[in-house]
């Protein structure tokens, strides 16, 4: 998954005796000598390991990714503010283990969700584009800007294309990204390429574009800086526009990825997190449950008859990490809207 000197999965022992991965633990190998000699020295000065540890980028990914670790003595709800990246490093006791961190609650289905069916794209796309119009002209008249992220793929380029000549002060409009995969921009495979081809034409030409990928090895020691670029997009976002897998994944969750259960604890702070897709381009990075239910209102775009089965079965029981867009159709935070067309 990385490109980082070190990257090893570590295996915990559950209650029942069987072994059984734990998150993806991504960091060099000085800054995991230094963790485990905290945890292995529980009288001494904890504080002065984390001042050694060199503040730079990949250190601020690994408070990013992980922002836990267990130490012996520490009385529960300890933190320790550290200076690296503004993160908050939450001291637990030692049988915490980091694979129970990110544990998701159980949690009702979202009542409230809207499906809405139309009898083909060409019905959908003019429709749905002139319904996310109005919003995003109602928040600018509410608060001067307006903001819209977007999922890349095939399914969109029909909406963006009607979207795109919609009369609205565009320059008040900011748009980005929900997930990348980890490729140049001018790969035919990036979803800015293809957002700047068929989004950002027309009218929109206007609109202000945060992108995701940067210039870093891989997702996982880009997403600090890639967040920060949303420091430019209004939040909550007024429109989220997601895509969903045949496989019930949605923007870069995917099901079986390392970084999964980091990227659906409801508890993190938003940002953004380094994913593992089963297909190429694999490296892909994704916003995660926080910051994509940081939205005002939620829209799931999905085509044809697989994708209503695939939904229809996300939307009844089982784990939310066997479908990661149950995550999303299992909250109440941010109102979501299923649109479906044949």
């Amino acid at each position: 998954m990385m490109n980082a000197p070190i990257s090893a999965a570590r295996t915990k022992v559950s209650r029942t005796g069987a072994k059984r991965p734990a998150a993806k633990f991504c960091a060099t190998k000085y800054i995991d000598e230094e963790i485990q000699s905290l945890k292995q020295h529980p009288g001494g000065d904890w504080s002065r390991h984390l001042q050694n540890v060199p503040a730079n980028r990949m250190f601020r990914q690994v408070l990013h990714g992980i922002a836990l670790i267990a130490h012996p003595r520490d009385p529960p709800g300890r933190a320790l503010e550290c200076d690296a990246g503004r993160q908050v490093l939450r001291c637990r006791r030692a049988n915490e283990e980091l694979s129970k961190v990110a544990v998701l609650p159980t949690v009702e289905t979202n009542a409230g969700i809207r499906l809405e069916r139309f009898a083909g794209m060409a019905e959908l796309a003019p429709a749905l584009a002139a319904d996310v119009a109005q919003t995003l002209a109602r928040a600018i008249a509410a608060r001067g800007a307006a903001s819209l992220v977007v999922s890349g793929g095939r399914t969109p380029v029909k909406f963006f294309e009607q979207l795109r000549a919609q009369p609205l002060e565009w320059r008040r409009v900011s748009i980005a990204l929900a997930d990348e995969r980890w490729v140049e921009p001018s790969d035919s495979a990036s979803n800015e390429r293809m957002v700047r081809e068929v989004l950002l034409a027309g009218r929109a030409a206007d609109a202000r574009f945060a992108g995701l990928k940067n210039a870093a090895p891989s997702p996982d020691l880009g997403a600090v800086s890639a967040w920060e670029t949303f420091a430019r997009v209004p939040r909550p976002f007024d429109v989220l526009l997601l895509g969903m897998g045949d496989d019930g994944h949605t923007a870069s969750l995917f099901p079986g990825s390392p970084n999964l259960r980091i990227a659906l604890n409801p508890a993190a702070a938003a940002g953004c997190v380094g994913m593992w897709a089963p297909a190429a381009p694999q490296a892909r990075l994704s916003l995660n449950l926080s910051a994509l239910l940081d939205s005002r209102r939620v829209l799931i775009l999905i085509e044809g008859e697989a994708k209503m089965r695939t939904y229809q079965s996300a939307s009844g029981p089982g784990a939310i990490e066997e479908m990661p867009v149950r995550a999303v159709l299992r909250q109440s935070r941010a109102p979501v809207e299923v649109i479906w067309a044949p």
